[in-house]
């Protein structure tokens, strides 16, 4: 199981003291697939099969004011 996570930020100076930063996050994001959930009872219905999935691929967009 793995994954890729991806930052990209710019840093703009707007007065002396007041800075912007723009800044992408990017998770899983080249969309790999972790399988989960295996089923290892010989009794159940399911035996041997992969049930869950983890790791929707998300961006986030974000803006920062210091001053």
């Amino acid at each position: 199981m793995w994954n890729v996570n991806f930052s990209v930020a710019k840093n703009f100076s707007l007065r002396e003291n007041v800075q912007l930063q723009l800044r992408t996050d990017a998770f899983n994001a080249l969309n790999h697939t972790s399988l989960s959930g295996l089923r290892t009872s010989l009794n159940d219905v399911f035996f041997g099969q992969l049930l869950n999935t983890q790791g929707a691929p998300a961006v986030q967009l974000n803006t920062r004011i210091t001053f």
